[in-house]
């Protein structure tokens, strides 16, 4: 069961009943199956809603702690670069500190040997590029460390963003619900789950598709599913979008916005 979160109101209604409306919709799905461009499809369909990735947190985490990130502006291809092994050590020597640094803020358990030796070995592997080093980081931080620690971590880290989004008017779209606990999130907020579902899947060789932010998803029971032949085809998702409003925002949008009043 979710712990009870931070109980404020929208307009001195209480949020997590808001009219009995889909305040939240709730993505989920295979990797690229197209989750993020229905969002922001969404997102400008329907200018009342504001994307807010549970993945958001996570992200500025591993920046803050090891200074790694996927793309920087101005430099074409970062994502493929490789970096040295004794800038990867470097970089994950410094990260551990900062990780328990952050940890012990938190109040949670510090780094176990085995938890240090599990970033480390990021070190050995061979071809790392920035891409694959970024992706790692988001992996091990975001489950076998703070989800370890606490199964709703990443979710109390982002219901403050969502409460300020709600009371400024905006509606929510999250577009990385990967964990049951998310989707618990989603639904506590009397949200809608949404599951994009497409017959290709990238590959599974790197293992990314085997981790367990990628398969608890499939246990997560949803409300409306999206059949998606050509992932993050935009004009092909636009059809999918006036299906899904229709059931799931459309009717609902004038009662939405008549209660944001």
């Amino acid at each position: 069961m979710i712990p009870k979160l931070e109980n404020k109101t929208l307009r001195g209604r209480p949020v997590r009943v808001y009219g009995c409306k889909p305040v939240i919709i709730g993505i989920t799905g295979n990797l690229g199956s197209g989750k993020t461009t229905l969002a922001r499809l969404l997102e400008m369909e329907y200018q009342i809603y504001y994307i807010i990735p549970f993945g958001k947190a996570l992200k500025d985490t591993v920046y803050f702690a090891f200074g790694v990130e996927q793309t920087v502006k101005d430099v074409p291809h970062f994502a493929e670069i490789r970096p040295a092994k004794e800038d990867i050590v470097k970089s994950l020597q410094e990260g551990i500190d900062n990780l328990n640094l952050l940890l012990k803020g938190q109040h949670l358990p510090e780094l176990s040997d085995e938890d240090k030796a599990m970033y480390m070995s990021l070190a050995d592997e061979p071809d790392m590029n920035m891409a694959e080093l970024h992706r790692r980081l988001l992996q091990l931080t975001g489950t076998e460390i703070f989800r370890a620690r606490d199964p709703y971590y990443w979710v109390k880290q982002t219901n403050p963003v969502v409460i300020d989004k709600l009371t400024r008017g905006k509606l929510v779209i999250i577009d990385d619900v990967r964990f049951l606990s998310e989707a618990e999130y989603v639904k506590q907020m009397q949200g809608i789950l949404v599951r994009m579902v497409t017959p290709v899947r990238k590959a599974v060789a790197t293992g990314i598709a085997k981790h367990k932010s990628e398969t608890e998803q499939e246990q997560i029971k949803v409300d409306y599913t999206i059949e998606n032949e050509i992932p993050n085809d935009e004009s092909q998702m636009r059809e999918h979008i006036t299906a899904l409003a229709g059931k799931a925002v459309g009717l609902l949008m004038d009662d939405i916005k008549t209660n944001l009043v």
